[in-house]
């Protein structure tokens, strides 16, 4: 068992919502007696993987652990910069400061999803239909299984072709991105 479990609690689909509440208390694995009687081992990785910012990564570490006194910190490099990142409450304000990005980028590309079939909007990994260009800022949302990314990399699209994406990882490498597979299981 592993995981960061100060993170938000796990995400559930709707038609989980009532077994979970039924019989636990908190969505948080760790609440659950089941949880207790293992007697975990605690490990606590200290390594920053995403962040090299190590103050950055430290301020970040504040807020994950409920100190708000930071957030002032952040808001004074409030800045209009193409390189910002902007930390959201909730993804449908990311999603509108991202559509005002796209929205002035040219060369727009339409990617739509081979299959969702049976699938709820809320238990699709990426939306069904992607809008990208050349120019914008993307974060991966999987483990590339040959360790090119991981989740929260970071590339820049360079082209928009039919079959491929072509980026510029954070690091400097270029890669053509092409369709992954998720598949969903169902217990």
């Amino acid at each position: 068992v592993c995981g960061d479990y100060g993170q938000l609690p796990p995400v559930l689909v709707s038609a989980e919502h009532d077994d979970y509440e039924k019989l636990y208390e908190s969505r948080y694995a760790f609440t659950s007696s089941l949880w207790n009687a293992q007697n975990f081992v605690y490990v606590v990785l200290k390594e920053q993987m995403r962040q090299i910012d190590k103050a950055f990564a430290a301020k970040l570490d504040r807020v994950r652990m409920g100190d708000v006194s930071v957030l002032k910190e952040f808001r004074q490099n409030d800045s209009k910069s193409d390189t910002a990142v902007t930390l959201c409450t909730i993804n449908r304000t990311a999603d509108e400061i991202n559509k005002q990005h796209l929205d002035a980028l040219p060369g727009q590309h339409v990617y739509e999803a081979d299959s969702f079939d049976g699938i709820t909007n809320d238990e699709r990994p990426v939306p069904s239909t992607m809008v990208l260009a050349p120019g914008e800022l993307v974060m991966f949302v999987n483990n590339d299984k040959e360790g090119r990314w991981m989740n929260g990399s970071l590339a820049t699209i360079l082209a928009c072709n039919d079959d491929c994406v072509e980026v510029r990882m954070h690091d400097g490498r270029n890669m053509a991105i092409r369709p992954v597979s998720w598949p969903i299981y169902r217990s």
